[in-house]
């Protein structure tokens, strides 16, 4: 198990990563998510050995190695820029971490070609480099990260200079090799599709600390603060004050709602933020003039992969984005029923 103790680094005297502690459990994989700038990649490469950290500990299975060598370590790592030899061909590539390892010829050669298969590059040994297609060099990568069995794997932004398509193709396989494998990873992305789709838990990281750590389904249904919320993308975040406790219902400018706090439950009083989230069939039309709810005019109705992304302006004239299975024309009225809001912690 790899834990991450109260790590502090600075650069020129500006913090760049605050009291970080972390834990990797065995089997597990971790996404260190967040913006550019946040300290992903140097806590990936502190955890790794190729920095040392101003403060705190890095330990593997209860056993301290903040100050180990890098080869010592016995990790795996891959990069974006995938870091291949171009003078070595893919079998060599492979083959260069058993290498070092002082293994017998004909153990390299089958761990070479697992390897190869394990990424369904079987067959690849003998081909050049400069012959591969960017997702095949990515793959390598992949493989000379795995065939020495690393006690950990660490992946730093492996997918970033892909295009979509062979993105999303590279992060089932990523995913697919992780789970048989069953090698404890630690994963640093920016994307947060990339992120949910590979890790069991995603830590998120915000001005150099850990601000939420959780498993994708309880990030989304459970945003720690405001600042998560907007990150993932989850909009439709209102001001307003706790009316009552137990049930938990805030009060807004749209109405009055029921809500869930993540944390304690806030005073009587309490002002703050919600964010609404809208129930099953959302989307009626005005006409009905039975149900409640945020009455509003279509903005926009904008196509994507799930469906239906439709922005309504309500009489206030504020924003509300929501999902619809259907697209709607602009300037149809509608009616938008949230089922419940989050209260969230600023």
């Amino acid at each position: 198990m790899l834990e991450l103790r109260d790590i502090g680094k600075s650069y020129e005297g500006n913090p760049l990563l605050e009291n970080v502690s972390l834990q990797i459990g065995e089997c597990e994989t971790v996404c260190l998510l967040g913006p550019s700038g946040s300290g992903k990649s140097t806590l990936l490469r502190i955890a790794a050995g190729l920095e040392s950290p101003d403060r705190g500990e890095v330990l593997w299975n209860g056993e301290t190695i903040t100050r180990m060598p890098v080869h010592l370590r016995g990790f795996g790592l891959m990069f974006q820029d995938y870091a291949l030899f171009p003078h070595l061909d893919v079998g060599e590539n492979v083959a260069f971490g058993l290498r070092m390892k002082k293994l017998p010829r004909d153990r390299i050669q089958n761990e070479v070609r697992e390897a190869l298969a394990r990424v369904n590059l079987a067959h690849y040994e003998h081909r050049r480099v400069a012959e591969l297609s960017g997702g095949e060099q990515q793959r390598v990568a992949l493989a000379r990260a795995l065939a020495p069995r690393p006690g950990l794997l660490m992946l730093d932004e492996p997918l970033g200079a892909l295009d979509r398509a062979l993105r999303e193709e590279l992060i089932e396989e990523i995913r697919r090799v992780l789970k048989s494998m069953r090698t404890p990873s630690l994963y640093v992305t920016h994307d947060q599709e990339e992120a949910f789709a590979v890790a069991a838990r995603v830590a998120i990281l915000h001005g150099g600390r850990i601000v939420q750590v959780g498993s994708p389904e309880e990030l989304v249904a459970r945003p720690a603060s405001v600042w998560v919320a907007k990150f993932l993308g989850l909009g439709n975040i209102l001001p307003g004050r706790v009316r009552s406790g137990r049930p938990l219902r805030i009060e807004t400018s749209l109405g009055e709602f029921p809500a869930e706090s993540p944390e304690r439950l806030p005073a009587i009083g309490k002002e703050g933020w919600i964010l609404l989230r809208p129930g099953g069939g959302a989307f009626t039309r005005r006409t009905t003039g039975a149900q409640k709810g945020i009455r509003g005019v279509v903005r926009e109705s904008i196509r994507r992969e799930e469906g239906y992304r439709v922005l309504l302006v309500d009489d206030s004239s504020r924003e509300i984005a929501c999902s619809s299975a259907e697209p709607f024309p602009e300037e149809e009225q509608l009616v938008w029923i949230p089922a419940k809001g989050t209260w969230l912690v600023e």
